[in-house]
């Protein structure tokens, strides 16, 4: 992160003009706003799976409320440096603004094994969901090496569509408007109601 905005205040050393193409608020680009917050903050799958794994879970929460307020301050702080030192130009992600060397190609293979590193965390739940299924244990493909085999297709087809993608930022705000809106609003009050049915008060 430091790599990146020292490249950024490089770039706007070397072009000052850059503070006066600025849009301070554009009421258009609010529905987009939401759907990449929405995004950036949908962890459920991964809150359970730590909130599961910790020896003192009754402390989560009090963990979770420091983690939101450092996350909301380094994610807001970031965002308007990267926008203040590229403005109109700043990519879907600032990494393509910065120009090539063996520092950025480093930084890019880093990100790249971080993204590799949390992708098994948020695919988890869904691997043993399926998993469990009867359809899933009904399979007789491949055998014993049926877990790996779907395992691997999963990340491959994600693979191919995440490079397929031509405009990343649009894409965010449609899986964030659609599919975490409904995860992190729609499903766990449906999910609550239907298990505590009998329990709630009409």
């Amino acid at each position: 992160m430091f790599v990146i905005i020292f490249y950024c205040f490089k770039n706007k050393a070397e072009n000052p003009g850059v503070a006066d193409q600025l849009n301070y608020f554009t009421p258009s680009a609010l529905p987009l706003f939401f759907g990449v917050a929405v995004f950036d903050f949908e962890g459920n799958n991964t809150i359970l799976n730590l909130h599961s794994a910790m020896k003192e879970p009754k402390k989560v929460h009090r963990a979770l409320n420091i983690i939101l307020v450092f996350y909301v301050l380094l994610i807001a702080s970031f965002s308007t440096i990267a926008y203040y030192c590229y403005g109109e130009a700043l990519d879907d992600m600032v990494i393509l603004n910065l120009p090539h060397d063996n520092l950025t190609s480093t930084l890019q293979i880093v990100y790249s094994i971080g993204l590799l590193g949390s992708y098994p965390i948020q695919m988890m739940p869904v691997f043993q969901i399926i998993e469990r299924t009867r359809k899933f244990r009904k399979l007789k493909l491949a055998g014993k090496y049926k877990i790996y085999l779907w395992r691997t297709q999963c990340v491959s087809l994600t693979s191919i569509i995440a490079m397929s993608v031509p405009r990343f930022g649009l894409f965010i705000n449609l899986v964030g408007s659609v599919a975490c809106t409904a995860l992190a609003f729609v499903f766990p009050v449906l999910i609550y109601n239907r298990t505590f049915e009998k329990e709630i008060s009409r």
